[in-house]
């Protein structure tokens, strides 16, 4: 279904000066991937994929639709609900709060990661992301001192890291400070940015498509 959506925002990045057809056209595309969604969440409520999925579609319209982040923390929260020891989708949530700004919700859900995974590295690295925007350099440069010792030396994850904990160190005017030894492969990604492009006026859409409505069949497209 998220496929429908990126052809609704690839169509934007192409024209960002929407006709009434255009948006006509992306609303629609945006209703079905909606629906569709939802009808998989019907069709089977207990299903983390489906829930997770329908927070994806929702995420991918940050920019163009009104309403579409509670949506999507809705959904997350209901993928988290059911799937309440799984790490990453606390990441996922969190990186829909870092991407709008809300950084002290985002720190809970990253912190809830790493409690329940401490050596996911990139739970880890998403504290230091976050504490870094909010100026706390400190617990920036703690929380990336534990992604180093956590991830491969030889890997372009440590040279990453090692690269953020030398900015991070001159900030708190430490140049004493050293890079740890690391140990464990991964990959470390920061949260993810809204996705553009951004539409202005936002695309309205039914509030019947929001994740608590009832699902309807979807429309032939």
């Amino acid at each position: 279904m998220p496929f429908v959506v990126k052809r609704a925002t690839n169509s934007l990045a192409a024209n960002k000066n929407l006709t009434d057809a255009d948006r006509t056209t992306v609303t629609q595309l945006i209703q079905q991937a909606i629906r569709e969604a939802k009808n998989a969440m019907a069709l089977n409520p207990l299903s983390v994929t489906n829930a997770e999925n329908l927070a994806t579609v929702y995420r991918n319209l940050l920019n163009l639709a009104q309403g579409a982040d509670q949506w999507t923390t809705a959904s997350y929260r209901q993928a988290i609900a059911l799937d309440p020891i799984n790490p990453n989708l606390r990441i996922a949530m969190g990186g829909v709060l870092y991407s709008l700004k809300n950084y002290d919700e985002a720190l809970t859900f990253f912190q809830q990661a790493v409690d329940l995974k401490p050596d996911l590295a990139n739970g880890h690295y998403n504290l230091a992301a976050t504490y870094r925007e909010k100026g706390d350099y400190q617990r920036a440069y703690a929380a990336m001192q534990k992604v180093a010792q956590m991830v491969d030396k030889n890997s372009a994850d440590y040279t990453k890291a090692s690269a953020e904990l030398d900015e991070l160190r001159q900030k708190l005017g430490d140049a004493s400070a050293s890079s740890p030894a690391a140990s464990q492969p991964t990959t470390l990604t920061t949260p993810e940015p809204i996705p553009s492009p951004i539409v202005s006026p936002k695309i309205e859409l039914s509030e019947n498509l929001s994740p608590n409505a009832p699902a309807t069949p979807s429309a032939n497209p």
